[in-house]
């Protein structure tokens, strides 16, 4: 059931230098990736939503990415929706033969938005797996899980730097 509602599109205030600030460090076709990539991921995401029937209330780009705020939704739903994303990432990766940028960008920001840690998709899979399995105290279960994530990640990220010398910091 679609309902005819309109949805409000907004680009924060740093976005068009951010973009300025791309292009002068990023070649433009890799650019043009991101993107698609992105664009892709997000329009998953609204294909979920609506094909669901919740309540598109807004989408907003900023530097960090883009956030579509909807209707409050039952943890079922917010499932579906939070995975259609990296599922037009992995899509785009299948097209590897035809634009192998396109796809490895989308490979990077698929793997990226589904680490386990909130507010990215994989986060958002795990407080509704949390929520479904668990109907008391979601929420603090969730946080821990980000901080014991997040410093494995920190730890890791300081052992590969260490072990193998590459980058700005060899």
């Amino acid at each position: 059931m679609l309902t005819d509602n309109k949805v409000k599109i907004q680009f924060s205030r740093g976005l068009p230098f951010y973009f300025v600030i791309l292009i002068l460090v990023i070649p433009i076709r890799l650019l043009f990736a991101v993107i698609i990539s992105v664009a892709v991921h997000e329009l998953f995401h609204l294909i979920a939503l609506r094909a669901l029937g919740v309540t598109v209330f807004e989408i907003v780009f900023d530097v960090g990415g883009a956030r579509i705020k909807t209707q409050e939704m039952l943890p079922k739903i917010e499932l579906l929706c939070a995975l259609a994303g990296p599922i037009g990432g992995l899509l785009l990766v299948s097209l590897y033969r035809y634009c192998p940028a396109i796809s490895i960008c989308s490979l990077a920001h698929t793997c990226y938005n589904l680490l386990p840690v909130f507010p990215t998709d994989g986060g958002r899979v795990l407080r509704c797996a949390i929520r479904l399995l668990s109907k008391n105290n979601a929420q603090n279960w969730i946080t821990g899980l980000d901080l014991v994530i997040i410093t494995i990640i920190i730890i890791v990220c300081v052992y590969v730097t260490i072990v193998y010398p590459v980058g700005v910091i060899p």
